[in-house]
């Protein structure tokens, strides 16, 4: 009678078990087929008919990363391609990504490269390696295999979505303060304001932002996001002076933001204020709340702040950083990066020449062409910078030095506050990439 009621029960678990199984692949599959969804209706147009289309692949040095999408550097290597040779139409796909490290655009590439059926690859990759760790566990242990396996299961959209609702359970949520007794509109009419607000930020459309998050503040003087936009729009717009005010109101509105404290920062340095800069993005990061923000957030805030940190800062920074680290294991590799003789900074430098030369073998069994370039600003990616060239040398692609066209330059006419070219330094580096795009597309032409 036992092992009938035991055989019954396994079954009933076997079946419970399978079904919970299908259920599983059921909503795996619908969230890859609306991420899907979402990314066609996102990307640029396909290729281009009768043109000859050049890739460019990247992460923020690619996108146009605060400024209006034509002063990126893909729109005006068009325009140059255009002019230098007038005989030839050029389609120049800009599909670089803020954040993307090289192991994301890896794993794109080949769904790109059907895509687009590009005539040459321009690749510039790297620096989100140093706060985006995905595939690096791969990386380090490809040889037992388990690193990839954890990647795969970290990759799994269900797994990422019981991952932000165990967040979004576990804290406060994260939108704008509305007062119960306040008679004004919904929270919804509020962040949609907001959301709205830092899209035209990031399309360069500062008066629209600035008009949005106004408003926003109109109807909740205690949104603290429209006050952290705000501050964002009077960074870039030159205004300090009032940028620096509303990032502080931002952060005693919702001090466990880390954004505000970025922003602040980002503030403080521009008016030449290192000392606070460094200031406002440690305090960030001892206040900033891990369930909020998560582990992205948090290695953002720490690569600005590498960034900010002159040399003989850095052993000071580092210091201050250790108890942090210690309690949050994700962040260890910062501290490799305030060393740069550390073993762990070269593994990130191996990390991304590893995947650079995946991806010009790709390419290159598609027939399609490669150009590495480099960081015109090494400060971005540590030890990384020179595996560019390196890679270039061993598999003999073309490559473009752009930090050795921007040595000897002063920093203000051709970059960003945080280090990213502005239209001019973007369109430099638009120029070292059409001279090296027509010798290759010439030889291969002859």
């Amino acid at each position: 009678m036992k092992s009938v009621r035991w055989r019954v029960l396994m079954e009933r678990f076997l079946v419970a078990s399978l079904g919970l199984l299908c259920c599983l692949l059921a909503l795996e599959a619908a969230l890859r087929l609306l991420n899907l969804f979402e990314r066609q209706r996102d990307e640029a147009p396909s290729r281009d008919s009768g043109a000859t289309v050049v890739l460019c692949l990247g992460d923020s040095y690619t996108d146009n990363c605060g400024l209006p999408a034509p002063h990126a550097y893909p729109p005006q290597l068009e325009d140059l391609l255009h002019r230098s040779d007038p005989g030839h139409r050029y389609q120049v796909v800009n599909l670089g990504r803020s954040g993307q490290n090289s192991a994301t655009l890896l794993e794109s590439l080949e769904g790109q490269l059907h895509r687009y059926r590009p005539d040459i690859v321009l690749v510039l990759t790297g620096s989100a390696n140093h706060f985006d760790l995905t595939g690096y566990q791969a990386f380090l242990q490809a040889d037992s295999g388990f690193g990839r396996w954890r990647e795969r299961l970290d990759n799994l959209r269900v797994v990422k979505l019981a991952r932000l609702l165990w967040q979004g359970s576990a804290s406060n949520p994260a939108s704008p303060v509305v007062r119960q007794d306040d008679p004004g509109p919904s929270r919804q009419a509020l962040s949609r304001r907001v959301r709205d607000g830092f899209q035209a930020l990031g399309r360069g459309s500062y008066d629209s932002a600035e008009r949005l998050f106004r408003q926003a503040l109109l109807l909740n003087e205690r949104d603290a996001e429209a006050w952290n936009g705000l501050a964002q729009v009077c960074s870039w717009t030159g205004r300090y002076e009032e940028g620096i005010p509303a990032a502080q109101k931002s952060i005693r509105l919702d001090p466990a933001r880390v954004r505000a404290y970025a922003t602040l920062a980002r503030l403080q340095a521009q008016k030449g204020h290192r000392q606070q800069a460094l200031e406002s993005l440690l305090t960030g990061l001892e206040r900033g709340s891990d369930q909020r923000e998560g582990p992205w957030e948090k290695r953002a805030l720490l690569d600005y702040l590498f960034q900010q940190a002159e040399t003989q800062e850095l052993a000071w920074v580092a210091e201050r950083l250790r108890a942090l680290i210690a309690s949050r294991p994700y962040l260890h590799v910062y501290l490799a990066s305030l060393d740069p003789g550390s073993t762990e900074e070269f593994r990130i430098s191996d990390w991304v020449a590893h995947d650079l030369e995946k991806i010009v073998v790709t390419c290159r069994s598609r027939g399609v062409p490669v150009i590495l370039m480099n960081y015109p600003n090494s400060r971005f990616i540590g030890a990384a910078w020179s595996v560019h060239e390196k890679v270039a040398h061993k598999l003999s692609v073309p490559f473009v030095d752009n930090f050795q066209a921007f040595q000897g330059l002063p920093v203000e006419p051709f970059f960003q506050p945080d280090g990213h070219c502005n239209v001019r330094g973007n369109q430099r580096v638009a120029a070292n990439a059409c001279t090296a795009i027509l010798e290759v597309l010439g030889r291969s032409r002859n």
